[in-house]
This record gives C-alpha cells, sequence and structure tokens, in this order.
C-alpha cells in the first residue's frame, strides 16, 4: 500500500512540475536596489524602519525569476547598459497605516528595455492586512510580504512578454 502510495505521489508531483521550466531561459538585468520613484513622499517611518525593503525587494525579483526560468542579474548602475534585457523599476508608492489591522499598499512600476529600445511599461499594485496573527507581525514584515508578491508579479509579467 505505501508503495502504491508512494508512486501515487512520484506521478502527481511530475505532473505538476514548473511549466516555466520548459520554456527558454531569460537573463534580466534589474537594479541591485529598486529605489523609490519620490522618495519625499515616503513616509518616514518606512524609510527608517524598513531601510532595506528597496534591497529585499529586488532579491524577492531575483529569487522568485528562478520559478518563471528567469535569471535576474542585479546591478548597481543600470544607466550604462545597453545591450540585453533591462527592466527599470521602480516603487511609485508606498503605504503602512495601522488601526486594528496592518493597512499596507505597495505600488511598483517599471519599463523594460532591450538593446537600449524600451518594449514595455510595467505596473502593479498589492494591498496587505497583513494575514493571520498579523497584530504579531511589524509593519516592515506586512510590506516585506507585499513586496514578494510583486515580485512574483513582475516574474509573470516579465514571462507573458518574453515568451
Amino acid at each position: 500500500m505505501r508503495r502504491v502510495l508512494l508512486l501515487g505521489l512520484l506521478i502527481l508531483l511530475s505532473a505538476c512540475t514548473n511549466k516555466y521550466k520548459q520554456l527558454e531561459a531569460i537573463k534580466i538585468t534589474i537594479s541591485h536596489e529598486i529605489p523609490y520613484e519620490n522618495p519625499q513622499e515616503v513616509a518616514e517611518n518606512v524609510k527608517t524602519e524598513c531601510f532595506d525593503l528597496e534591497m529585499n525587494l529586488s532579491k524577492f525579483i531575483s529569487l522568485h525569476g528562478k520559478d518563471f526560468n528567469i535569471d535576474v542579474v542585479r546591478s548597481h548602475d543600470l544607466s550604462n547598459l545597453k545591450e540585453g534585457l533591462v527592466f527599470d523599476l521602480q516603487i511609485s508608492n508606498v503605504y503602512s497605516g495601522r488601526g486594528m489591522y496592518h493597512n499596507k499598499n505597495m505600488m511598483l512600476k517599471g519599463d523594460l528595455y532591450r538593446d537600449g529600445k524600451l518594449v514595455d511599461k510595467f505596473a502593479a499594485s498589492r494591498d496587505s492586512n497583513g494575514g493571520m496573527f498579523s497584530l504579531m507581525r511589524s509593519s516592515c514584515s506586512v510590506l516585506d510580504k507585499t513586496a514578494s508578491a510583486l515580485a512574483k508579479d513582475a516574474n509573470v509579467w516579465l514571462r507573458s512578454k518574453l515568451k
């Protein structure tokens, strides 16, 4: 009986393999830190308490890129890159409110370039109330979770544009 269950599980897992792994790998360059579009409009508590949010977003895009067969290279300077695919992203808005529950919002926008020429524009937004046990979570951890979801959205969009 155990062998039958194990065999069934292996068949199920092989059927659920990542469909993106069958597609050609894509190499794309993003910024090492995704900057705020208008830093002066970002609340001071977000900038001081969640000081690594910009870097974490870049890391999440790179990390989730592997799930979509996208090789994400993080660069400190995108301005000199004229060859290949470059995804120039900015955090266009961050809101961090808190009442009974967390009230977080993050917006991401960007331009996709191929060999220095604009291919398309990207925009996405995510909200979060912190989820289960949100009262025990910090504002920064909820914003990180929101950034992770946006990173997945960005990779889905990239894969749809660059089949």
